[in-house]
């Protein structure tokens, strides 16, 4: 990740889920156009304080960033308190993202595995599959219904044809699950298929091995880390 950091206003807030916060930050153009694939991230903070690494949920193109901060002690804290108009210091967007492109020009199904604030990371990717006129099918996992995120986004995803499961690990009733284990039970077959994933390093890892399982080829398990 550069070392250069650029100067940002918050612009908008709101809140989101039991804790967090989406903060909308007005960039310089320069900064904004650097935003080129969906699934990047960037550092964030205070000026001259700790910063934090969050992924962008706002797609590329967007003339804003947009970010879902959920408070864990330091600069993350520092970040849901600032008020707006506030300045705060942003990196340039790293990382390759997901490579979603390479899924929407090959073809097959799309699948999106997203657990907890992971689910964050992947709303700029399901944007872009959308802007592209296509459909995806998303496991949003979370520990109970008080803990869902991006209850909006979610209805909004389906209202454009794409199929929404909320997958709780403690339901009100019942055993819980995960969303790896409820695409298996779903998709017998992933061959022809492509899964996006965010979450936890062991969900991810248990997912890329499930999915493998059901012969999903390697290199078709996309991550943005």
């Amino acid at each position: 990740m550069t070392d250069a950091r650029f100067s940002a206003q918050v612009v908008a807030r709101r809140p989101e889920g039991p804790r967090g916060q989406v903060l909308t930050l007005a960039v310089p153009a320069a900064l904004a156009a650097a935003h080129r694939h969906a699934g990047q991230y960037c550092a964030v903070g205070v000026s001259g304080a700790e910063e934090g690494i969050f992924a962008l949920t706002s797609p590329p193109g967007a003339p804003n960033f947009e970010l879902y901060i959920q408070p864990a002690g330091g600069s993350s804290d520092r970040l849901v308190a600032c008020a707006l108009g506030a300045t705060v210091s942003v990196s340039a967007p790293a990382g390759a993202g997901y490579g979603v492109e390479a899924a929407l020009d090959a073809g097959g199904p799309l699948y999106a595995l997203g657990a907890g604030s992971g689910l964050s990371g992947l709303l700029a990717a399901a944007r872009v599959i959308h802007a592209r006129g296509r459909t995806f099918r998303l496991y949003a996992g979370f520990r109970t219904v008080d803990d869902v995120l991006f209850a909006a986004d979610l209805a909004a995803f389906a209202a454009r044809g794409s199929q929404v499961r909320v997958i709780l690990t403690r339901p009100p009733a019942g055993p819980g699950r995960r969303v790896q284990h409820a695409l298996a039970a779903d998709a017998a077959d992933l061959r022809d298929a492509w899964v996006l994933a965010c979450g936890p390093a062991a969900m991810q890892a248990d997912a890329r091995a499930t999915c493998l399982a059901l012969g999903l080829p390697p290199d078709r398990f996309l991550t943005n880390y």
